[in-house]
């Protein structure tokens, strides 16, 4: 990250919407989630970008998140907090999930996946676990900064080790070694 070079500089052209989520396949393939749900694909590294899927959740609204698991399918979740997969890079999605958190206010900011393919999703202070590709979840952990501490969850990162990784609005970074169960 010391020195960068500008590969693209409007890889969508005179459509004019801002992407919001990006991932990287396992075949270095490039995906951009834009606002307007349409989803874009580079297969050289950012250099030239083709428009794969529009509004691929029809209307459901932004994506806040996306994930890529073991296997090299894409998930991705939206302020209706339904769950979305594609095992295409992004041409075609199913939705997986209506309304992964059973009611709860819709606050997802951030999706991954550790190395076993359990998907995971950040909603405000809330850890939110699948185990089976995204067709249940579970709350591991509904206040992963502690009480006393009201910051949001801005990122979520899963790493090599499994270790979960999150930053908060207030800077602060938490690790979690089971899963999110603990921070």
């Amino acid at each position: 990250g010391i020195i960068l070079t500008k590969v693209n500089d409007d890889y969508n052209g005179a459509e004019g919407q801002d992407g919001v989520v990006l991932a990287v396949n396992k075949n270095d393939t490039l995906i951009i989630i834009e606002n307007g749900q349409d989803v874009w694909s580079s297969t050289d590294s950012g250099i030239s970008w083709t428009k794969i899927s529009g509004d691929f959740n029809g209307g459901g609204g932004n994506v806040f998140g996306i994930a890529v698991d073991n296997l090299n399918n894409l998930y991705t979740i939206d302020n209706q907090a339904d769950v979305w997969k594609s095992t295409n890079s992004g041409v075609n999605w199913s939705l997986v999930k209506d309304d992964y958190n059973a009611g709860n206010p819709n606050n997802p900011t951030d999706m991954t996946s550790n190395s076993s393919g359990a998907l995971f999703i950040l909603d405000v202070q809330d850890v939110w676990k699948s185990d089976d590709s995204g067709v249940t979840w579970a709350l591991v952990n509904d206040d992963f900064n502690g009480a006393g501490d009201s910051e949001s969850g801005i990122v979520l990162y899963s790493a090599r080790d499994d270790s979960i990784y999150i930053i908060d609005g207030g800077e602060d970074v938490f690790r979690s070694t089971d899963s999110g169960v603990t921070f």
